[in-house]
This record gives structure tokens, sequence and C-alpha cells, in this order.
């Protein structure tokens, strides 16, 4: 692990939790389009999309079925950090996490086992 790492850790203070799950995203404007959460904690989201909103932006993410207001913190390339305005509870957090596991598993069962 890198110093820059430990220091990223050390300001987020809560655990991120990666996962790849398509989430919608709005701008101030209210004009949406898709993206991908690639982690998330109780504080904010690594967040992918072809066109990232710039560093100071306000944004909406839906998550669990609820839109999340949070400010883009960094954009590098197509991702992006966001910080939530009201912190996800662990039990949200959790939630997020069990939508993506039960949406590979359906995916695993609609696929079948994977065979070398």
């Amino acid at each position: 692990m890198t110093d820059r790492e430990d220091d990223v850790r050390r300001l987020r203070g809560k655990p991120r939790s990666k996962l790849f799950q398509p989430t919608e995203l709005r701008d101030a404007a209210g004009a949406g389009r898709r993206a991908h959460l690639l982690d998330v904690s109780a504080t904010g989201a690594l967040v992918h999309a072809a066109e990232p909103p710039r560093p100071g932006d306000t944004v909406q993410l839906m998550l669990d079925g609820a839109p999340r207001t949070a400010q883009v913190m960094w954009t590098e390339d197509r991702r992006f950090g966001v910080q939530f305005r009201m912190p996800l509870t662990d039990a949200q957090v959790s939630t997020i996490v069990a939508a993506q596991t039960a949406a590979v598993a359906e995916a695993g069962r609609r696929t079948g086992p994977i065979t070398r």
C-alpha cells in the first residue's frame, strides 16, 4: 500500500465496498445519464461515466431506488469520486451491496456455471 492510499483511507474514515452497479446520474439541471458505481461507503462513492461531471458539481445518484445528492470531489478520465451530502447508514450501504450480490447471483443462474 502506498502512502497516498493510506492518506486517502484515513481521510475517508469509512470502508468502501467494491461493486459494479449501474446507476442513473443526474446533474444540477436534472439531465440524466447512465453511470456505474464502482465502490460505495457511507460517505461517498467511486463512479464511472462516459461523460463525468466536473469537480465541484452537485449531482444525484440513484442508490437503492432513492436519489442521493453528492458533490464531485475529483475526476480522472471517466472515473470520479463523490461525497454524499447526507451520509448513508450502514444499513443503506449493506442494502446497496446486497443488491449487487443478488444481481450477480441471478446472472449466474441465467448463464449457468463457468467452465474452462
